[in-house]
């Protein structure tokens, strides 16, 4: 390309100092001062591109010389469209963003992540996520604040006298989702994220003793919670409602002082060391049986502060059969069980019984 462009710029050139002199019909020869143009410097062009347009002149008549003209041009513009559409340049690489790392080739995730100016994440840390570390530690902690925020707000105009099925949807609510959710990531934490962590950063010991104390409440608001099924009271209600925001004050500033860890954790890892580290986690929560739980609060709260190329590589990072499970069978079933039983919970309408794959009724209406 390059020398077909300099021998027609060569082309050219011959053409111009031909029509400034007397020309004669074609066939005929030139003048002599006219027959070879003025020469040009072989560092400027190589022997094949001066061997061309020598050998063109020799047979194009003079009513071909109008075609050169155009074709300099022509020749040029492919290239300089390249250039525009692919610029090339050298500067150094800036961080790449969580979401845009390592996309499938049919994903339709944006390949740019700009950091909005509002929050969308009830992190006092990262309310705006863009990085991968940033990302890390809220996938599980925005599921568990939203969580918390909702058995507040449940638990602030629960009135168990007056609608009694509540007192067995709470329960089942409470130690079938949230206590479930929370103990498995504690120790999902303590059994594989924080060795692997300790190892460059050391925080681990003072993190254990809050995952102590944290269990303390959960075990002490499930207590109240089998009584409260066993016999629906208000007073029972009143003993729930103090322990659970006492626990949800707790917990707020541990996951804030794991979240700035993270910033710490960014410069001893990489990311591709952090996301081998997470499919053990996965493994762990598939192995203990949580793994469906765990995986369907995630996807779900990921969607309500994530951006769409978050989302798709959470989904994406997944292995295939899981990703398969997550999709038709495990969140499905989360839309039409754990969701429900929060939003019939925050109202005053009884819900109807559900029923399962088997036709059996759903045990927390019944």
């Amino acid at each position: 390309t390059l020398a077909w462009c300099r021998g027609s710029e060569v082309l050219h050139d011959l053409h111009l100092r031909k029509t400034s002199t007397d020309m004669t019909v074609a066939g005929q020869t030139l003048a002599p001062q006219t027959q070879m143009p003025q020469q040009i410097p072989r560092q400027a062009m190589s022997t094949q591109a001066t061997s061309m347009p020598q050998q063109m002149y020799q047979q194009m008549p003079c009513q071909a010389m109008t075609m050169p003209q155009q074709m300099p041009q022509q020749a040029l513009s492919m290239p300089q469209q390249m250039n525009q559409q692919f610029p090339v340049t050298f500067a150094p690489a800036a961080p790449v963003p969580y979401g845009t790392m390592q996309a499938s080739p049919w994903s339709t995730a944006p390949q740019s992540l700009p950091r909005p100016a509002a929050a969308r994440a009830s992190s006092t840390v990262y309310p705006n996520p863009v990085e991968w570390w940033e990302c890390t530690f809220l996938v599980p902690h925005e599921a568990i604040r939203q969580m918390a925020k909702d058995g507040n707000e449940i638990l602030a105009t629960m009135d168990v006298e007056k609608h009694p099925w509540k007192a067995k949807l709470w329960h089942s609510w409470y130690l079938e989702t949230y206590c479930k959710f929370v103990e498995a990531h504690h120790k999902a934490e303590e059994e594989i994220f924080f060795p692997w962590l300790e190892s460059k950063v050391k925080f681990q010991e003072r993190a254990a003793s809050d995952h102590k104390k944290l269990l303390i409440y959960l075990a002490k608001v499930k207590e109240l919670s089998i009584q409260l099924k066993n016999s629906p009271s208000n007073a029972l209600v009143a003993q729930i409602r103090p322990l659970f925001a006492q626990f949800q004050a707790e917990m707020l500033p541990h996951l804030a002082e794991e979240e700035v860890i993270a910033g710490k954790m960014a410069k001893v890892f990489t990311k591709e060391e952090c996301d081998c580290t997470i499919a053990k986690l996965v493994a762990y929560d598939l192995k203990l049986g949580i793994g469906d739980l765990v995986l369907k609060v995630l996807w779900h709260q990921l969607q309500t502060w994530g951006t769409p190329a978050q989302i798709a590589q959470f989904f994406e990072e997944l292995p295939f059969p899981v990703r398969m499970l997550l999709k038709y069978i495990w969140y499905p079933s989360f839309l039409k069980t754990e969701l429900q039983w929060v939003k019939d919970l925050k109202g005053s309408v009884r819900p109807a019984p559900a029923k399962g794959f088997c036709g059996c009724m759903s045990p927390q209406v019944d």
